[in-house]
C-alpha cells in the first residue's frame, strides 16, 4: 500500500477531477504541475483500491492504462473533496499522520461528511 505526502495528497484529487473533466476513455494524464512520474506512479494504486474502472497494466518501460471513467467509490471521493473546506480539513488530519494511504484518506473525507450532519 501506498503512502502520500501532502504534496501527494493534491495529486490525487487532481487525478480524480482530470479524469471526471475528459472525454473517456482516458489514456493520459497530464497535469502540468506535477511530475508525470508521480501522476504515473499513482493510477495503478488508485485502480487497484477501486476508485477507478478500466485496466492498468505495469509494464518495465511504464504503465498503460485505459480508465472508462470513475468508479462509484471514486466519484464519492470527488464529491467530498469537491468541498474546500473539507478538503482543508481532511489534508490538516492526513498531515498529522506524516504518512497516510489513500483509503485512509478517503476515510477522513467520509468522516468529516459524517461529522457535518451532526453539527446541524
Amino acid at each position: 500500500m501506498c503512502s502520500l505526502t501532502g504534496d501527494t495528497i493534491e495529486v490525487v484529487r487532481d487525478i480524480f477531477l482530470f479524469i471526471e473533466s475528459e472525454q473517456k476513455p482516458v489514456n493520459r494524464i497530464i497535469i502540468p504541475q506535477y511530475q508525470q512520474e508521480e501522476i504515473d506512479t499513482l493510477i495503478p494504486i488508485l485502480e487497484k483500491e477501486g476508485f477507478l474502472k478500466g485496466y492498468v497494466l505495469e509494464k518495465s518501460t511504464g504503465i498503460e492504462f485505459s480508465i472508462v471513467d470513475l468508479s462509484e467509490k471514486g466519484y464519492k471521493f470527488l464529491h467530498l473533496s469537491i468541498d474546500d473546506s473539507r478538503w482543508d480539513k481532511t489534508k490538516k488530519l492526513a498531515e498529522k499522520d506524516e504518512k497516510i494511504t489513500i483509503p485512509e484518506l478517503y476515510g477522513y473525507l467520509e468522516q468529516l461528511y459524517y461529522q457535518s450532519f451532526s453539527e446541524n
